[in-house]
């Protein structure tokens, strides 16, 4: 700022440059107050936000992949705990955690980014697979019959 110039004419010339920056520069801010100002994008900008901060809490989380078909061991043995912690009898409640935990061996848990039902669904089309291929091995070792000749 402390730049000496060589004659009035660059002075100006710099000066008018530097306020076409400056101009260039409200300019700008003033459209970003503008969409401060519009309702429906502060509106969108805070629901954004909530969102953001919901996801990091542990709970949250834990419902949403609970509610999208993710689930771990210990979310799946917690809700067969809580389940059974709510039926009255003994038996109904060790029915209901034995039959979480079995459940969860069953599945096998959560296999890294598959959800519960898509779990479920490669688990059955493995168990078609390896009935088609054990059928098939059946029909192989069944001898077939020899060509009737013909004896003239």
């Amino acid at each position: 700022m402390d730049q000496m110039y060589a004659d009035l004419k660059t002075f100006r010339e710099s000066k008018g440059r530097l306020r076409a920056e400056r101009d260039n520069y409200l300019a700008k801010l003033d459209d970003h107050w503008d969409i401060l100002r519009n309702d429906r994008a502060r509106s969108a900008m805070l629901k954004n936000t909530a969102i953001h901060a919901l996801r990091k809490l542990g709970p949250y989380r834990a419902v949403d992949d609970l509610l999208h078909g993710k689930f771990s061991m210990a979310t799946f043995s917690g809700l067969g705990v809580a389940l059974g912690s709510m039926q009255r009898s003994p038996i109904k409640r060790m029915l209901f955690t034995a039959g979480s935990a079995l459940l969860g061996k069953l599945f096998g848990g959560n296999e890294e980014g598959k959800g519960f039902m898509e779990n479920i669904l490669v688990r059955v089309g493995e168990v078609v697979r390896k009935f088609r291929t054990h059928q098939h091995e059946e029909e192989e070792t069944i001898m077939e019959p020899a060509e009737m000749t013909d004896h003239r």
